[in-house]
């Protein structure tokens, strides 16, 4: 009976270590192009400069979310390590004892809690980047609008931070694995469900700013493609991408609690979820990269060498810098005296009004004063001002 317990044991050692190499494996190589993406991103702000706050902060998460997950990533490795410890290597004859596998459980959980939190950590920073994009493209008058996703979010963290609370010891990390109790389970996949609707709730705000831009210029009769539309257009294709990794997040979780250890759903659920938190991880850098490919999106997010710190005068729309946020657009000159260009204000330019001029038209005006202006296709004295995603 002995011998036979720990066969059993043995077994589900290599269960575990096999599932977990094959994690971090994956997560090696993504790190590895994370680590790539952020030498990059870092080059163009580097390039760049750090003059504005909008960029200081995209290059602060950027960096934060990069030592998050370092610190994931080095826990993990040193949690494989103790685990192919326990199981291989010391003694022969003590190789499948029951002491030294509950020793190697209480050596491995303090790096177990390490990774829960930086996981929940990063999600957080991801979820919030969605939010912030959403939260800039609305006026005052229209931030009640924003009142679902900030509650959601805050919903998430706090069900997130419950989750967190009771796994604290052992025993009730590994009673999570039987659902038993059922708190816990209840808490973290309330957390996923809430991050995901989080982020749906965000992405459709976004898309909504889209449809309105674009039934205006159906209006106007713009038959081009303004720069604030290509902006709108790449937020709402980020949010939807990272809204497919929340979906992905939680419905492995689901698979990984019913599957068996050894089972295929085990091993799939093992490797999605190390691929979604590093997806997760990289989301920020993995935006800023994206819009740098794109010339007209570089400008928008103010990636661009032609920055200029002046204000157009009060006024006058056709200088006046078209802002959905902090992201800006300033149309060109087209008077033969030199104006030099610079954003308007966050609730000026969202209301579509100059600095003097009144709001005949409500929000509407934003692209009416200002998305005409994309039809110009002069950009030599176009300024922009960053957003932070």
């Amino acid at each position: 009976m002995a011998t036979s317990n720990k066969g059993q044991l043995l077994q589900r050692m290599g269960v575990n270590l096999d599932g977990n190499i094959a994690s971090v494996l994956v997560e090696s190589i993504a790190y590895g192009i994370f680590l790539y993406l952020f030498v990059e991103s870092t080059a163009i702000f580097m390039r760049r400069g750090l003059h504005t706050w909008p960029s200081r902060v995209t290059f602060i998460t950027s960096l934060v979310t990069l030592l998050l997950h370092s610190v994931h990533l080095v826990t993990f490795v040193i949690g494989l390590f103790l685990s192919v410890k326990a199981a291989l290597l010391g003694d022969p004859a003590t190789i499948g004892d029951v002491s030294r596998v509950l020793a190697s459980r209480d050596e491995i959980f303090p790096l177990i809690l390490v990774e829960n939190w930086v996981d929940q950590l990063e999600i957080y920073i991801s979820d919030g980047v969605v939010i912030w994009r959403a939260w800039v493209l609305f006026s005052d008058a229209r931030r009640w609008m924003m009142s679902l996703p900030v509650a959601l979010f805050l919903g998430s963290i706090a069900t997130g931070l419950g989750y967190l609370a009771t796994i604290v010891t052992l025993p009730a990390y590994l009673a999570l694995q039987t659902r038993q109790p059922v708190l816990p389970f209840r808490l973290v996949t309330a957390h996923l469900a809430l991050s995901f609707v989080t982020n749906v709730v965000a992405t459709m705000l976004i898309a909504y700013r889209l449809w309105a831009h674009r039934k205006l210029l159906g209006k106007l009769r713009q038959a081009s493609r303004s720069a604030a539309q290509n902006v709108l257009v790449i937020l709402v294709e980020s949010g939807t991408a990272y809204c497919v990794v929340q979906l992905v997040r939680m419905v492995i979780y689901c698979a990984q609690a019913s599957g068996a250890a050894g089972s295929p759903e085990f091993y799939v659920s093992l490797v999605m979820t190390s691929l979604a938190t590093s997806a997760t991880a990289m989301y920020p850098t993995v935006v800023i990269m994206f819009v740098n490919q794109q010339r007209t999106i570089t400008e928008c997010f103010g990636l661009d060498d032609t920055l200029d710190g002046h204000r157009p005068p009060a006024g006058d729309v056709e200088y006046r810098a078209a802002t959905p946020g902090h992201m800006s657009f300033a149309s060109p000159p087209t008077r033969t005296r030199t104006v030099a260009t610079r954003s308007c204000s966050l609730q000026e330019s969202l209301s579509g009004r100059s600095a003097t001029a009144p709001d005949p038209g409500g929000a509407g005006d934003l692209e009416k004063a200002s998305f005409v202006d994309s039809t110009r296709k002069s950009t030599a004295g176009r300024q922009v001002q960053t957003a932070p995603f």
